[in-house]
């Protein structure tokens, strides 16, 4: 078994891809609606790597951050 993405609920989409992309040097490797309110970017260092799923809603105001995330990221 393969350990394969890690979900992040985001309040915007396009500052959270450009953190990842610009700071974290990942690559969205794809973008898309998942239904009328969601919208989901996945992002990994290499296509095939453990990813990271960014997800927002039609209404990110209703997301609540947890400070029990924790991610290790390393060169």
């Amino acid at each position: 078994m393969k350990y394969s993405w890690t979900t992040l609920l985001v309040k915007d989409l396009d500052k959270s891809i450009h953190f990842y992309e610009n700071i974290v040097g990942l690559t969205i490797d794809r973008r898309f609606q998942a239904g009328p309110v969601v919208e989901i970017a996945f992002l990994s260092h290499e296509k095939g790597d453990t990813e990271v799923e960014l997800m927002t809603t039609a209404d990110p105001s209703k997301i609540a951050h947890s400070q029990s995330i924790s991610m290790g990221l390393c060169q």
